[in-house]
């Protein structure tokens, strides 16, 4: 007979007593169904947070334009901002793209040699500052944004930094302002209202806003997995008509005959989408 201790939980021959999440315990050793089900819930939420901060440890950190921002739209009382009017919506610091996509979109402007990106859909600016960084001096990086507040405030902050050289931000709804754009983007990322997603897209397409070699990037394809788990699975109410979006887009995308794609489990979910052209074909 074994006995160990895990946490405030007594293990005895692989049963365990008063067994807490977070206790070191795993599925196999157990014998009884809810035991095991205990242990599976145990290595799945140690897998999934460690995995997390492990990821932000083994990533560069954050610029000091980036860490400004961070830290406004994570301190912001934005249930008051919203209350007194100067924001158009209840925003909270969970709307902003975190370090590990941040610095994804800054790799992807760095890797690629982007100099004139598009972002649709803005918020806070953290990604907006990671992409005019990684595309370096010279670079345009213009970011479309329906909130005047959020417009201002990010200016504000960035105010004196490198990357502000770099960025246009365009107050106003993107399906308006995407229609009055002209020439190309190396880089396009798209990160707004998820029910018009493919109305984006459509009109990045059909006026030929991505270059020929240009990358388009997509946030949310997974959005909170559910396209992929099934209707018989309840999906929160305020959600329903972004999540039936988000699904019917990604197969719009997946049938098109004029690019190719692939979906990376980035956060939640982010689709990478290039043309087909006589040098880059499936």
């Amino acid at each position: 007979m074994s006995e160990s201790n895990a946490g405030n939980a007594k293990e005895v021959d692989g049963n365990v007593k008063g067994n807490a999440l977070h206790s070191s315990c795993t599925a196999t050793k157990h014998n009884t169904w809810s035991e095991r089900l205990l242990g599976l819930a145990n290595e799945l939420h140690s897998y999934t947070r460690k995995t997390e901060e492990y990821v932000l440890d083994q990533t560069s950190p954050e610029s000091p334009a980036m860490r400004a921002l961070r830290q406004f739209h994570e301190s912001a009382d934005w249930q008051k901002l919203h209350a007194e009017g100067k924001t158009m919506w209840l925003y909270g610091p969970e709307f902003s793209t975190d370090l590990t996509e941040a610095m994804y979109l800054k790799m992807m402007a760095a890797s690629s040699k982007a100099k004139r990106i598009l972002e649709v859909g803005m918020f806070m600016g953290y990604g907006t500052v990671a992409m005019a960084e990684g595309a370096g001096p010279g670079s345009e990086v213009i970011a479309l944004e329906i909130d005047g507040w959020l417009k201002t405030t990010v200016e504000s902050i960035i105010k004196g930094h490198e990357c502000a050289k770099s960025i246009n931000i365009i107050e106003g709804s993107a399906i308006d302002t995407i229609k009055t754009l002209t020439g190309q983007f190396d880089l396009i990322f798209i990160d707004a209202n998820k029910i018009q997603y493919q109305q984006y897209y459509d009109d990045i397409m059909n006026n030929n806003l991505l270059a020929d070699d240009g990358l388009l990037l997509i946030d949310n394809t997974l959005y909170l997995g559910y396209p992929c788990i099934g209707s018989q699975y309840e999906v929160q109410k305020s959600r329903v008509h972004s999540a039936a979006a988000i699904q019917q887009f990604n197969e719009y995308v997946k049938n098109d005959p004029r690019v190719w794609q692939i979906m990376l489990p980035i956060r939640d979910g982010v689709t990478m989408v290039r043309k087909i052209t006589s040098t880059a074909r499936l």
